[in-house]
């Protein structure tokens, strides 16, 4: 088995895993919602940004593993592939779930009085 062959092996087994997290987690909180916990707004920003960080996240995943099967295979050079590598890396690192707001909003008595 060549390094190429590993390299598609594990990144695909690790958007699997992801996958399938993610999936789970959606089922857990699909059964741990109940009615009047949240305004269904807030509650669909909120998937939607879940759906749209865990994307984000499979993609980045995807481009690692293209630009390494490029690098393996001498299409790409090191000293291109690797900026691009630590560029995709570092971005990745740095979106997290934190930018979800899965907070519920509540009114203050400011917000009362001004409304």
């Amino acid at each position: 088995m060549d390094n190429t062959m590993i390299v598609l092996l594990v990144s695909g087994a690790a958007c699997g895993l992801m996958i399938a997290i993610y999936v789970t987690a959606l089922v857990i909180a699909k059964k741990s919602i109940f009615p009047g916990s949240g305004s269904p707004i807030s509650m669909a920003q909120t998937l939607l940004s879940s759906i749209h960080v865990a994307s984000q996240h499979l993609l980045g995943v995807l481009v690692i593993t293209l630009i390494c099967v490029l690098m393996l295979q001498k299409v790409v050079t090191a000293e291109a592939g690797l900026p691009l590598l630590s560029a995709v890396a570092g971005y990745l690192l740095a979106k997290t779930f934190k930018d979800v707001n899965i907070s519920p909003t509540r009114k203050t008595r400011t917000d009362d009085a001004e409304a």
